[in-house]
């Protein structure tokens, strides 16, 4: 397919992918989809962070099939370290994001650089169609939590400058298969180190939100915090590789509950507001009746929804404890 070019004078973009020891076949499966992209390879860059994998990328991989492919070893382990690195070597104004178990449609740099230059009121935006490709078949009972795998499809443009609320997250977030930010807004992101008007004291809150679903909507929050906008696209679409381990009851209980608790405190941290108690009178009922109603593991999830509140509380009490303790 002949390749598209949409500027002669300037790079458009940089590929960033973060792997930790990838698995071989979902690596390959992501480069040779990008070595297919319509949009020339002399318009875009690709950096590789080698986020400490116990044998260096750069001695068991070969990208010299790309004119701009650089591999960079970020020894701090965790998404948060290796995006700060890709952010700090990137020399283009936009950075788009691929997890090693994201497969772009062959059309998606193109699409990513033209949105760019056609809404230039976004900060952040991203895949409106991450599909599913499962190394196992899963349980019929699994299907309707799958918006937890970060799997969307929608049909027309979404966007929004405003984020109000935990209930909006999974609807308008770019997440980061294929998470597409103007380098300008990330540098200050992590100039501020997510940190909110509102003042939080605890390094261990912090800490507790350096995940990868967190950093998501924490960098979408921030960006809508500075006058940016956010949204996702339909003509976006990636393939989202999940592995058989990613579809056990264990797995999706755990995701549940650790991005039920995430939001709940990037919610209190950015606007005040702490989670209901699951053990005040109003709590109990839905408890109860959640329990007498709902069988199997939808009842298991809505356990996991209790175990999130429980969390997510007691790290707002921790971090007002401290913030108190530090005003003394």
């Amino acid at each position: 397919m002949a390749k598209t070019i949409l500027s002669k004078s300037k790079m458009e973009l940089t590929v960033v992918i973060c792997a930790h020891n990838p698995k071989r076949h979902n690596f390959l499966r992501i480069l040779e989809a990008l070595r297919h992209q319509t949009l020339d390879m002399q318009e875009w860059a690709l950096l590789v962070i080698d986020n400490a994998s116990p044998e260096p990328l750069q001695d068991c991989w070969d990208f010299s099939w790309h004119p701009h492919a650089r591999v960079v070893r970020e020894n701090q382990p965790g998404v948060a370290a290796a995006r700060r690195r890709a952010i700090i070597e990137t020399t283009t104004d936009l950075v788009v994001f691929v997890d090693d178990d994201n497969v772009l449609a062959e059309n998606y740099l193109f699409e990513a650089a033209k949105i760019k230059h056609e809404w230039k009121l976004l900060g952040i935006w991203g895949s409106g169609r991450i599909l599913p490709e499962f190394e196992v078949e899963p349980r019929d009972d699994f299907k309707e939590f799958f918006p937890i795998l970060t799997l969307r499809e929608v049909n027309s443009a979404r966007w929004t400058n405003t984020y109000p609320s935990a209930g909006l997250l999974p609807e308008i977030t770019p997440w980061g298969a294929g998470q597409c930010v103007r380098t300008e807004v990330a540098r200050a992101y992590y100039r501020a180190e997510g940190l909110s008007t509102i003042q939080m004291s605890s390094p261990a809150l912090i800490a507790q939100l350096r995940g990868r679903t967190a950093e998501d909507v924490e960098i979408c929050l921030f960006a809508c915090s500075e006058g940016w906008g956010i949204g996702i696209f339909p003509q976006l679409k990636v393939t989202h590789l999940i592995t058989r381990d990613r579809l056990t009851q264990e797995y999706l209980l755990k995701i549940r509950e650790f991005t039920g608790a995430s939001n709940l405190v990037l919610e209190y941290k950015w606007h005040g507001i702490v989670p209901r108690d699951p053990y005040s009178l109003r709590g109990m009922m839905h408890f109860v009746w959640h329990a007498l109603v709902t069988r199997g593991f939808r009842r298991q999830m809505h356990f996991g929804n209790v175990r999130a509140r429980l969390r997510a509380r007691s790290i707002i009490n921790a971090s007002r404890i401290n913030a108190s303790r530090g005003k003394e």
